[in-house]
């Protein structure tokens, strides 16, 4: 049984003891500020993921060339 005491990760017990600390304002610019970190994370991984995918596509078209011979 978890207790309402107990956080269960570190990052719950830090966002409570930011609760303690800020006051409204600096919360929201705080959490606002992770948000646009967490979107330029998410856009990069999609950057790198179409960028392998180009790779994946041109290494298939030259295994396709070496099979042919």
């Amino acid at each position: 049984m978890i207790l309402e005491t107990e956080h269960l990760s570190t990052a719950d017990g830090a966002a409570s003891r930011l609760a303690g600390k800020m006051g409204d304002r600096q919360r929201a610019h705080y959490y606002r500020a992770q948000h646009a970190r967490a979107v330029e994370r998410a856009r990069q991984w999609e950057q790198k993921t179409r960028a392998s995918e180009k790779i994946i596509a041109q290494l298939v078209v030259l295994l396709g060339c070496f099979l042919e011979r």
